[in-house]
C-alpha cells in the first residue's frame, strides 16, 4: 500500500477529527480521540500518503445542507414528520453550508501536516441540479492555495478540473480523459461499511489480485475499502486476505495486465 484514505466526515456529518465547526465529532464522543490526527501521524511514520475523504454533496445534520425540495430526494432522508432542525424554503441558505465545509477542509489542511489528497463525495446530488451553486472550483483553488501538492478528486469528475477521477467499481469510459484514475471497490461483496451478514463472504486473495489486474488494464490505482468493525479494528477475514495479497505481491510483483505487462507502479490502497 502506498497511501491511505480515511472518512473524515460522512453523510451523517459525524467528524473523526477535532473540528471547531461542529460538536458532532469523535473528540466529544466517548472515544475522546482525534482519529484523523492519529492516522495522519501513523501514515507519516510509515511513509504513506494521507488522503481525506469528505462528504461534500450530502449532510444529514447541518440545517443548511442540500435539501430534498431543491436538490432532489437523494440529498437527505425522507423523514416523516420533517426534521425540525432543518432550514426550509426561504430560511434555507446554502452558502452557510458551503462556508461550513470550507472551514472544515481548511482545518484538515492546516492541522494534520502534509495531505496527499482530498477525496470528495456526494456526486449525484450536485450532478442532478445546478452544480455551479456549490462553487466547486473555488473550493479546489482554496485547497491548492493551502497545500499545492494536494490531489483533488470528486468521484468520476464534477467539473473535469479535478486532479484525478475516482469512480466506484469500474472506470465508466474515463480512460481517454488524460486524467489519473483510481477505482474504488470493497472487500465485502458490496457494502462500504461493516455488514455483519457478509461475514464469511468477503472477497478472497484471488479476487483481490483480479481486481488489481483489472485496475492495471485501465491504468488505474485500486482504492480497496475495508468495512471496519464497530470497535474500529479491521475484520479478521480482511487481515488474512490483505496479508496474503501482500505476500504474493512481494514474491511475484503486481499481477500482469492482459497485454503481459507488470504494472510496477500500481498501488493497492486501504480505504476507510
Amino acid at each position: 500500500m502506498k497511501y491511505v484514505n480515511i472518512t473524515t466526515r460522512h453523510h451523517d456529518s459525524f467528524c473523526l477529527f477535532d473540528t471547531k465547526q461542529s460538536d458532532f465529532n469523535s473528540v466529544n464522543s466517548p472515544a475522546k480521540r482525534d482519529l484523523v490526527g492519529e492516522l495522519a501521524r501513523a501514515c507519516a511514520k510509515r511513509g504513506l500518503g494521507f488522503f481525506c475523504y469528505y462528504s461534500h454533496g450530502r449532510d444529514w445534520k447541518h440545517p443548511h445542507a442540500p435539501n430534498n425540495d431543491e436538490w432532489g430526494g437523494s440529498a437527505r432522508p425522507k423523514y416523516d414528520p420533517p426534521e425540525p432542525s432543518y432550514a426550509y424554503g426561504k430560511e434555507h441558505e446554502l452558502q452557510k453550508y458551503l462556508d461550513f465545509m470550507s472551514a472544515q477542509i481548511t482545518e484538515l489542511l492546516t492541522n494534520y501536516g502534509p495531505i496527499a489528497g482530498i477525496w470528495l463525495d456526494g456526486y449525484s446530488v450536485l450532478a442532478s441540479r445546478d452544480r455551479s451553486k456549490f462553487q466547486c472550483q473555488q473550493l479546489y483553488d482554496m485547497i491548492h492555495s493551502l497545500q499545492p501538492q494536494v490531489l483533488v478528486s470528486y468521484k468520476q469528475g464534477m467539473l473535469g478540473t479535478e486532479d484525478f477521477f475516482a469512480p466506484e467499481r469500474r472506470v465508466r469510459g474515463l480512460t481517454d480523459t488524460g486524467k489519473v484514475l483510481e477505482i474504488c471497490d470493497t472487500l465485502q461483496p458490496k457494502g462500504w461499511g461493516y455488514v455483519k451478514a457478509n461475514d464469511g463472504r468477503h472477497k478472497g486473495p484471488d479476487e483481490v489480485m483480479e481486481m488489481l489486474a483489472k485496475a492495471a488494464n485501465q491504468n488505474a490505482n485500486l482504492l480497496l475499502n475495508t468495512g471496519l468493525l464497530p470497535d474500529g479494528s479491521i475484520h479478521p477475514e480482511d487481515v488474512k486476505i490483505l496479508r496474503e495479497v501482500g505476500r504474493r505481491i512481494r514474491q511475484h510483483g503486481f499481477p500482469s495486465t492482459s497485454s503481459g505487462n507488470v504494472p510496477s507502479k500500481k498501488n493497492i490502497v486501504a480505504g476507510d
